[in-house]
């Protein structure tokens, strides 16, 4: 914060050139990073300091959503507000990204279809619950349920959102993932800690059992509908892989045999075709390398690549790694 005190969450990146956050949307706090940087304080500290910066992260995010994200559940869970419209039904949408600096909503134009974003939040929320770091109290009850009952409002299970990517609207196995492991583990802890799950008597299973028929349908590939979007490989499924471990090891192995297609000399790309930050990026988008595009806008972005031009990444081989690592700490097969 401006008082050089931390707030909780984690912008996207540090500062811009000129050393601070102008004119650049990285000032931002997304929840899909925030969560993700969460699990990984507490699961290599769970005694320390980092659990304790895990626990701050997601009480900081939790207190955004309870604070100006969940009256918009509400009108959609009610049926009073339908977000599955064109673009300018996405802001209507419980956002996903946040001015960490403040903890306050950041107005301009974001595409919030994310409904993996969301279930990745539910999913840590509820591993530091499980886990007795941040047990659940009233308020955050409250938030799950609505999370809960927003996603089953939606039909998340066929809903055509952004995915990991937050770009073309599809039904996306790295969507469907998340919410389904968090509401795999929240059953878990209803039962072990004995309180009643705050949202619809019959939620819970009905998101359990149709997030879990779509998924694999989809797997190991991303994408099979909208067909002219297909898309049969994609890095974002290794995370249903690991750290969510929402498939079993046979699914798990088949979706590293899959990502092959998308290994490159360097590093993964995210997907084969993807033009973002691809060969001078900067140059053929523009001014503003994070600007973010609509679907007819992705169109026009996507004709920029050249075949075998797609940006290579580094944080997928991790995951990989931690995969396979956790398959050989089960079985001690190499």
């Amino acid at each position: 914060g401006k008082d050089r005190k931390p707030t909780g969450p984690f912008s996207a990146s540090a500062a811009n050139a000129k050393g601070d956050h102008t004119g650049s949307s990285m000032f931002g706090s997304w929840l899909r990073d925030n969560c993700i940087i969460a699990w990984g304080l507490f699961y290599t500290d769970p005694e320390g300091e980092g659990a304790e910066d895990s626990v701050a992260c997601v009480s900081s995010i939790a207190k955004f959503l309870l604070t100006y994200q969940s009256h918009k559940m509400e009108l959609v869970i009610n049926g009073l507000k339908d977000v599955k419209g064109p673009e300018k039904t996405w802001m209507d949408r419980p956002h996903i990204r946040f001015i960490g600096e403040t903890g306050l909503e950041d107005p301009k134009w974001y595409n919030h279809k994310q409904n993996d974003a969301l279930g990745y939040f539910m999913w840590v929320r509820t591993q530091l619950a499980w886990h007795k770091k941040l047990p659940f109290n009233g308020e955050h009850l409250k938030l799950m349920g609505q999370l809960f009952d927003y996603l089953r409002a939606i039909e998340s299970w066929a809903d055509l959102d952004g995915g990991h990517w937050e770009e073309h609207s599809a039904v996306h196995a790295s969507s469907i993932g998340p919410p389904l492991a968090a509401v795999k583990l929240f059953k878990k802890v209803a039962s072990r800690d004995g309180f009643l799950p705050p949202c619809k008597s019959d939620t819970l299973d009905v998101l359990e059992k149709n997030l879990q028929a779509a998924l694999l349908k989809i797997l190991p590939g991303e994408i099979t509908f909208p067909p002219e979007l297909a898309r049969d490989a994609d890095a974002a499924t290794v995370f249903l892989a690991y750290p969510l471990e929402v498939v079993d090891d046979q699914l798990g192995l088949q979706i590293m045999d899959r990502l092959k297609k998308v290994m490159g000399h360097i590093g993964m790309c995210r997907y084969r075709k993807d033009s973002y930050w691809c060969k001078d990026y900067k140059d053929k988008v523009g001014e503003d390398p994070t600007k973010h595009f609509t679907d007819e806008e992705l169109k026009e972005r996507d004709r920029l690549l050249q075949d075998g031009e797609e940006a290579q990444w580094c944080l997928f081989d991790p995951m990989v790694s931690c995969f396979y690592g956790r398959m050989y700490q089960k079985t001690q097969d190499e």
